[in-house]
């Protein structure tokens, strides 16, 4: 199950924008969950149908990560609702682009209300990345990516950028499809998706990040969803870009062909692989099942952890391995 690398040097860094750089996410979040159910609540007047509110969960599984008009579209058809797609300028009246168009204007009015907050340690990270002569792009599904990059200072930090306004021009599908992060890459001037890294925070990016043939995809994970990002394709996971560097980043890059695929987005492989055999699990335990700690007696495992384990040793043999006393 090796990978096959074409080539180890890091040639370019594409990012997703929001949840990532910056945390917009919050405000785009905010202006669907306002837009949705004020379109439910009336629509629930006028049909009848209880009123079911538009939940994070929701954002996440259908709107995150996606074109616009895609996610009006996906997250309607997860309650049944179908709408006539309407003209791109619709502001009033029940349409996708109608909706879609709507949304826009709460983020911006949210925006300029709230302004903008950005993560300094991925901007340190991007910059030091060019330092060191990666090229970098953003490839971002939202319209607003330039009114953003202008709102927080940041025109300069990308080589180019492709948006929402660049997949109209040149008739990109969205995410999960990997169009924009191949246009952006073709941009920077890179002919191969193996010589670049894909930094993502949604499932929809991870699994466009993947399906572009991209040489390392990491998971941004802001919220707890990790195991969620590994599932649908990311190799790496981090938390914080305080905890990254561009050696460390180049390190992982350059050593790809020692890796093997990840268990959980390759399961059926893996049961394969193993052909009716069963797997023992070996687990580390300070930072694997606990936070690392200065105290040994500190160390405690976490409710949830030692029910997880509970179950994991139920199905297979499982052994801790610890240097602790």
């Amino acid at each position: 199950m090796s990978n096959k690398i074409r080539n180890p040097k890091l040639a370019a860094a594409i990012f997703d924008l929001d949840g990532v750089v910056t945390f917009t996410a919050r405000v785009h979040a905010e202006a669907w969950r306002r837009l949705f159910n004020d379109y439910l609540q009336k629509r629930g007047a006028q049909t009848g149908e209880s009123f079911k509110p538009f939940t994070e969960t929701d954002y996440r599984a259908y709107v995150d990560g996606r074109p616009r008009p895609d996610g009006v579209r996906t997250f309607l058809a997860s309650r049944g609702i179908r709408l006539r797609e309407g003209s791109p300028a619709d502001i009033e009246g029940k349409s996708i682009a109608a909706l879609g168009n709507r949304k826009n204007t709460l983020f911006q009015q949210l925006i300029q209300e709230r302004g903008v907050d950005v993560d300094a340690a991925a901007i340190t990270f991007i910059r030091d990345l060019r330092a060191h002569g990666v090229r970098v792009g953003v490839a971002s599904s939202s319209r607003n990516t330039r009114f953003i990059l202008e709102q927080t200072g940041l025109e300069d930090l990308f080589d180019v950028r492709v948006d929402g306004n660049s997949s109209d021009e040149l008739e990109l599908q969205g995410k999960p499809a990997p169009d924009i992060f191949l246009a952006c890459l073709r941009q920077l001037g890179i002919g191969d998706p193996q010589s670049a890294v894909v930094f993502e925070d949604a499932v929809a990016g991870v699994e466009a990040g993947r399906a572009g043939g991209f040489g390392v995809v990491v998971g941004v994970d802001r919220i707890g969803h990790d195991i969620t990002l590994r599932e649908h394709g990311a190799d790496w996971i981090i938390r914080s870009f305080n905890d990254l560097t561009v050696d460390l980043i180049q390190e992982y890059f350059s050593n790809r062909h020692y890796s093997r695929k990840n268990v959980l987005g390759s399961y059926t492989e893996f049961l394969a692989e193993l052909d009716a055999k069963r797997p023992a699990i070996f687990l580390d335990y300070d930072g694997t099942l606990t936070p690392i700690v200065d105290r040994p007696e500190l160390a405690q495992l976490p409710p949830e952890m030692r029910e997880a384990l509970r179950n994991v040793a139920k199905a297979w043999p499982t052994v801790i391995v610890s240097g602790r006393g």
